[in-house]
């Protein structure tokens, strides 16, 4: 059995470590990004991520040491701002 991901996003990664975990060995995962790369988009890189509770009962289920790691080294914060690749803001949750 094969499973293919083409994203290659958080949710991706989710599900294939959740694959990982739950499915027999003798399955294939593979993983591919279908985006350019940073190198010709753009000089400047910058991330971050947001964790919201779902998301932490998640990583929990799949790694409870990651959830440690992650309340662990932290910087919290009341709000995060999405922009996209121009700098023009989006959103702020």
């Amino acid at each position: 059995m094969r499973t293919l991901h083409t994203r290659g996003g958080i949710g991706d990664r989710t599900a294939y470590y959740a694959l990982l975990t739950y499915l027999p060995s003798n399955v294939s995962i593979k993983i591919y990004a279908f985006h350019p790369t940073p190198k010709t988009t753009t000089s400047l890189i910058a991330g971050g991520i947001g964790v919201f509770p779902n998301s932490f009962r998640a990583l929990n289920a799949i790694s409870p040491a990651s959830v440690i790691y992650l309340r662990a080294h932290d910087n919290a914060s009341s709000y995060f701002v999405i922009r996209n690749q121009h700098w023009t803001m989006l959103g702020r949750l």
